[in-house]
């Protein structure tokens, strides 16, 4: 019934039918999934050393749901339990991710990388738009809810167990869960009990939506968004309002006299819809949200015994005969007797207390919504489009609520001491607090899996710590980042001393008196780049002047040529020259006693065809017409074990004498013993003889 694992999520026992008093799970959409359990006493010992429970889930028999145990206390009749699913445990503080930065990617692929490194992995998945999706010292837990809110989509976890281990853990990525099963309930029956009323938060009786921003094609940019304004309703016509052409909004006149203003005026509201694409998509889209937001919130929750019952997502539609309306809505949270094997019961409607993660969601869209509308639509600057924002966050504080709190230390809640304001009374886990204190502030807008308040927002002596800082006009004399995105920097300037960078037209410039004196960089002129793209590694603009060291890590290309156009030089200085053509007016060695071997220089010159110190080389001088010719300022020398010869204006001189040539003592004949000279031929062939030896004797006459 219950598998019983121990710290390594071995399996260690198992509890059966007779030993378990209650099994309830429940799970809500994109939110907690949670399992309590009560034993009876007979079964206590069986839970020595057991960490983690698991069970069959009742909507796929073919998968567990597997639990950490978090708390656990004694009863009269035996042990309560309450746990906590693996996936939220795990991907809270299993690892994290350093960083990833995606510019155009699926929400399965961010969830991939979301999950890489885990133990889990990416299951079943829909396709999805391409977006950009950042993360940076993320939690896995933090980058799945970046997934939720870039994309709208739904997540379900699947775990598989094979003999006494789990074989795969899975997160299934899906546009929506569940189905529409077509069933109505009415308000006010016994099918459906209230569980939360709200008569104004969030309430608007007139739309005006907006849809994907115009594509322009000159910038291949996005321009003003499409709206209804040429589509024209008619209830004659059978449309559901009307809505003669050029009015930009719906309104529902009805729901304008139950709750609109005293004068009669509408509550209004833009919502932008950025995937849809046609006006007539549009009006369709604003109008079902319109209905069901035209209304008050409510929150209900139904018994189910049913042999089909609902499942978590599924879409029903509620009946409001006292405001003559129809809606529908979607079951959000689905409670399970593990035990009897049946769903009990399910809450449906208006998620008013939805989870933090929905409200940020929310919040954040809001903000990206309202800066891009202000800067496409009326072309104000980033600072208007903040005072805009502003302006959108003040309407709210008239619907939040303010409960004021001074606690000292050791106050029954465990809150240290100091001052709080809450959004709702501490006893009814608030989720939205300030906290003053100990020269500190504290801001928090988000709770951990056990409801305790993250305070991710401070201020101090120091300085401000925040995730994240919206502003208008940043002045600062230090600015230190670790890294600069410009992909979430929307528009305006970006200034500071003899730096302007335009963000809305990409030209960097930088001023012509910048130096950079701890480094290599000194730009001595005026640098004007139109364009940096880091993904073609492309810098384009004019008036570039490197003017000191440059290291290129890799091939250098110039326009012109495959490798290289001209290289203009006074001195090139490499090791190797491979080249098909060598044109030189002088080829040149600096003169340096200190390198010379034997009165001269050791030089190779090397090539496909000759090589001039290679043996058997030769050196070819064609006539072409004239005559062929070796001009020597110098002397030719050919040297080696047995021979040495050398050649220049006073002719060929072998190793004991002068062989031939053209001056009156042409060649000597000398050696050891021989005095000099011994033999002479002058140039008309006479044979001079000195003295003459044969065999030790001399010869005369």
């Amino acid at each position: 019934m219950i598998i019983l694992m121990d710290r390594k999520e071995n399996q260690i026992g198992r509890l059966s039918i007779k030993d378990i008093n209650t099994a309830t799970q429940t799970e809500e959409l994109n939110g907690l999934t949670k399992f309590y359990f009560t034993i009876y006493l007979d079964a206590v010992d069986k839970m020595k050393g057991v960490e983690y429970v698991a069970h069959r889930e009742l909507r796929d028999r073919h998968n567990v749901a597997v639990y950490k145990i978090i708390n656990s206390k004694p009863t009269a009749q035996g042990y309560d339990y309450e746990c906590i699913h693996i996936a939220h445990d795990e991907l809270l503080s299993y690892g994290y991710v350093r960083e990833s930065r995606m510019t155009e990617t699926t929400a399965a692929d961010a969830l991939g990388e979301a999950l890489k490194g885990s133990r889990w992995k990416v299951g079943k998945a829909d396709e999805t738009e391409l977006k950009p999706c950042y993360f940076y010292d993320n939690s896995r837990i933090e980058c799945i809810s970046k997934i939720l809110e870039t994309w709208d989509v739904e997540l379900q976890y699947r775990i598989n167990i094979a003999g006494n281990k789990i074989t795969g853990r899975y997160v299934d990525i899906v546009r929506q869960r569940g189905e529409d099963t077509g069933r109505r309930y009415v308000y006010g029956s016994n099918a459906l009990e209230v569980v939360k009323e709200e008569s104004q938060a969030g309430l608007y009786t007139a739309v005006i939506p907006r849809g994907k921003g115009e594509e322009k094609e000159d910038t291949g940019g996005f321009g003003r968004r499409i709206n209804i304004k040429e589509v024209t309703w008619s209830k004659a016509k059978g449309n559901p309002l009307d809505k003669p052409k050029d009015q930009e909004y719906l309104e529902i006149p009805e729901m304008t006299d139950k709750f609109g203003y005293p004068d009669g005026s509408a509550r209004f509201k833009v919502v932008v819809y950025s995937d849809v694409e046609k006006p007539e998509d549009l009006i369709q889209k604003a109008y079902a949200d319109l209905v069901a937001n035209s209304r008050p919130l409510v929150e209900f929750k139904s018994q189910i015994r049913e042999t089909d019952p609902l499942n978590l997502g599924d879409t029903v539609g509620i009946i409001r005969r006292d405001l003559n309306i129809f809606y529908k809505t979607r079951v959000f949270k689905v409670t399970r007797d593990i035990k009897a094997g049946v769903t009990t019961a399910v809450e449906l409607g208006d998620n008013i207390t939805k989870t933090q993660a929905d409200f940020n969601k929310s919040i954040r869209k809001n903000i990206t919504e309202s800066m891009e509308d202000t800067r496409n639509e009326l072309g104000n600057s980033i600072a208007e489009a903040v005072k805009e924002l502003q302006s959108m966050i003040t309407d709210t504080m008239f619907d939040d609520n303010a409960n004021w709190y001074f606690l000292e230390l050791g106050n029954k809640w465990g809150y240290p001491p100091g001052f709080y304001t809450l959004n709702k009374p501490i006893d009814q886990n608030p989720t939205k607090g300030v906290y003053i204190g100990g020269g500190k502030m504290g801001i928090s807008n988000s709770t951990d899996i056990n409801g305790k308040l993250k305070w991710t927002t401070w201020a101090t002596g120091d300085g401000i710590v925040a995730d994240a800082i919206t502003t208008g006009n940043l002045n600062a004399s230090l600015l230190k980042s670790g890294t600069i995105d410009a992909n979430l920097i929307r528009a305006g300037m970006l200034k500071g001393g003899n730096v302007n960078w335009n963000l809305n037209t990409g030209e960097f410039n930088i001023g012509s008196d910048l130096t950079y004196k701890n480094g290599v960089l000194d730009l001595n002129g005026a640098l004007i780049v139109k364009e940096i793209n880091a993904q073609s590694n492309r810098i384009d603009g004019s008036n570039l002047t490197l003017n000191g060291n440059t290291k290129v890590m890799g091939d250098f290309s110039v326009s012109g040529s495959a490798l290289f156009g001209t290289i203009n030089a006074s001195s090139i200085n490499v090791t190797n020259l491979n080249a098909d053509n060598l044109s030189r007016g002088t080829v040149e060695r600096p003169y340096d006693y200190g390198k010379m071997k034997n009165d001269y220089y050791d030089y190779d010159l090397k090539g496909n065809s000759v090589a001039f110190n290679g043996n058997s080389s030769y050196i070819t001088i064609k006539d072409t017409g004239g005559r062929g010719q070796v001009d020597i300022n110098g002397t030719v020398a050919a040297r080696g074990t047995n021979y040495d010869y050398e050649l220049n204006r006073g002719g060929l001189h072998g190793r004991y004498g002068s062989m031939i040539g053209q001056s009156e003592v042409a060649t000597q004949l000398k050696g050891p013993g021989m005095e000099s000279p011994s033999i002479t031929i002058d140039t008309s062939g006479i044979v001079r003889i000195g003295r003459l030896f044969v065999n030790g004797k001399e010869i005369t006459g």
